[in-house]
């Protein structure tokens, strides 16, 4: 759903890019190396849609939880973003405990602005 939801918005002429949530971590990491951290967190800025898919596979540590706070202030309220997760909503905040406040602070700002499609049933890829 999250793809299909990206694909259409580049057809509509939308700046869109697609992180699983493990790589997007590694390319921050490597930024963080590299000395071009605030570079990516601009860069991922400036996109219309940033869709994050796996997210809540493993919990996060205390520097991701706070890159991800980045990204997320960074875009609350200008641009979009999607979490796609098997992880239920309510178990969110297990995955960014490593930092609490932090965590408070994206999930205020992700949850209570956000509409949440909850799919059910089996998964199309065991289907195919």
């Amino acid at each position: 759903l999250a793809s299909a939801l990206g694909h259409h918005a580049c057809l509509c002429g939308y700046k869109v890019r697609y992180y699983n949530v493990m790589k997007l971590f590694e390319d921050l990491t490597m930024a963080r190396i590299e000395s071009r951290l605030p570079k990516l967190f601009e860069r991922l800025s400036q996109f219309d849609l940033l869709i994050l898919d796996d997210f809540g596979i493993k919990k996060l540590s205390a520097e991701q939880v706070l890159d991800l706070m980045e990204i997320i202030e960074d875009r609350h309220g200008s641009k979009s973003t999607i979490f796609a997760s098997q992880l239920p909503v309510a178990n969110w905040f297990e995955t960014l405990d490593s930092n609490a406040s932090a965590a408070d602070a994206i999930l205020d700002r992700v949850i209570n602005t956000a509409t949440r499609f909850t799919l059910k049933g089996d998964s199309l890829r065991r289907k195919h």
